[in-house]
């Protein structure tokens, strides 16, 4: 319950906030979240069209929420220290579990560690193999493209914000409770849905 009202404190911030020129520093003192468009192209060349809320946390904490076309969240995804819990909110299941470059990939298009997609978004760095672009001076990106090994991840922010959650609550990779919990590694293709 405490996981499912924080994402909802987080959608929530990010559908009441202004519109912000995308470098503004939001007022406040809550986790500084992006509002991104986002663009994946899979192993199969499809590309796939989304909007997400991001938070990230150097060396491997993220928290990423994909909205439905209608608002809403469709899709959230947890991940700490070595843990990481994908939550598909339309069919009440978690996916939970150590996560892969090949788990990172299914939900990304792109097959990366977790640390190295966080260090990649925060700072630039290219993974082995792929190619990085990325601007902004610190913090979340403005724009941000990581391809490669079949597959590409651009995103483009549309405005930042100050969620409501407390930072402890994100990137832990712990599923929320009363969900029906899978392995991870059952965790079906997300770009292709």
């Amino acid at each position: 319950m405490k996981r499912a009202a924080a994402a909802l404190a987080l959608a929530a911030a990010v559908s009441c906030a202004g519109s912000r020129a995308p470098a503004s520093m939001p007022a406040g003192s809550g986790p500084i979240v992006g509002l991104y468009r986002a663009s994946v192209v899979d192993a199969d060349g499809r590309i796939h069209k989304l909007k997400l809320l991001l938070w990230a946390q150097a060396p491997d904490r993220l928290h990423a929420e994909i909205l439905g076309p209608v608002g809403g969240v469709h899709l959230t995804v947890d991940t700490g220290p070595g843990a990481a819990a994908v939550v598909d909110h339309d069919a009440a299941v978690a996916y939970a579990g150590v996560p892969t470059a090949e788990d990172v990939s299914r939900i990304v298009g792109v097959p990366l560690e977790v640390p190295a997609l966080v260090d990649a978004l925060l700072s630039g760095a290219a993974p082995d193999g792929m190619r990085v672009e990325r601007t902004g001076e610190r913090g979340l990106p403005e724009r941000f493209a990581v391809e490669g090994r079949g597959g590409s991840l651009r995103l483009e922010l549309v405005r930042l914000t100050r969620g409501t959650a407390e930072e402890t609550t994100l990137g832990t990779g712990v599923p929320p409770p009363a969900m029906t919990i899978r392995p991870l590694a059952d965790l079906p293709v997300v770009t292709g849905s």
